[in-house]
């Protein structure tokens, strides 16, 4: 997806608050449309009436998270893909692995070591594969 296409019917890249009008957590498409609103489901470190006198969006860093990731959904889709290349690669270097482990001590040592890698490489595909939260 290249930044002169859509993330669903919105046409990117979005925008966070570019018009003056804009209310807190509101992002914009390109066109300039209302794409989406981030809003936060915890507690804030200020009232309203503070955010108000401060100028300041206590969904600010939640809607920036948004637009980055949807203005960026191509290349990050492009790395996780590489990713998984070089993980199953490691993955598959290590189970084939043909080393003389010696014996006694330095062989335990090494086999913990590849299992640890092993888990991680694992760890590492399974997290790859599910989907965003």
């Amino acid at each position: 997806m290249s930044e002169h296409e859509a993330m669903g019917e919105h046409n990117l890249p979005w925008v966070y608050r570019p018009l003056e009008h804009d209310d807190w957590g509101w992002i914009r498409d390109s066109a300039g449309f209302l794409a989406a609103c981030a809003w936060a489901g915890e507690e804030f470190t200020k009232t309203h009436d503070e955010h108000r006198r401060d100028g300041t969006d206590p969904y600010g860093k939640y809607a920036a998270f948004i637009v980055d990731a949807v203005n960026n959904h191509a290349r990050l889709t492009r790395e996780n893909e590489a990713l998984t290349k070089v993980l199953q690669a490691t993955q598959g270097r290590v189970m084939n692995a043909n080393i003389d482990l010696g014996s006694g001590h330095t062989k335990a040592r090494v086999s913990r070591t590849m299992q640890g890698i092993i888990e991680f490489v694992d760890g590492a595909l399974a997290s790859l594969k599910e989907p965003a939260r």
